[in-house]
C-alpha cells in the first residue's frame, strides 16, 4: 500500500506552540495539518478548540486541541 502523501508528513502526535513577543521560539505544525478537513467541532464557540479533523485522501482522523495561558 502507498503511504498517503497528507499523512506521511504527521508524525503520531505533534505539537505547535507560540509565545506572544517570542517569535524566534515558535514552533509551528507541519503543513500536512492545513490539509486536513474539519469533521466535527467538538467546542463550537469556545477559545480553546477540540475538532475531529479528516485526511481527505485516506480517511485517517485526528484530534486538534488547542489552549492557552
Amino acid at each position: 500500500m502507498t503511504p498517503c502523501p497528507i499523512c506521511s508528513g504527521l508524525a503520531d502526535r505533534e505539537e505547535g506552540r507560540q509565545k506572544f513577543g517570542w517569535p524566534e521560539h515558535d514552533v509551528e505544525l507541519p503543513p500536512a495539518v492545513r490539509r486536513l478537513e474539519l469533521v466535527r467541532d467538538l467546542r463550537p464557540g469556545s477559545g480553546r478548540q477540540r475538532q475531529i479533523l479528516r485526511c481527505p485522501l485516506c480517511g485517517t482522523e485526528y484530534r486538534l486541541e488547542t489552549d492557552y495561558e
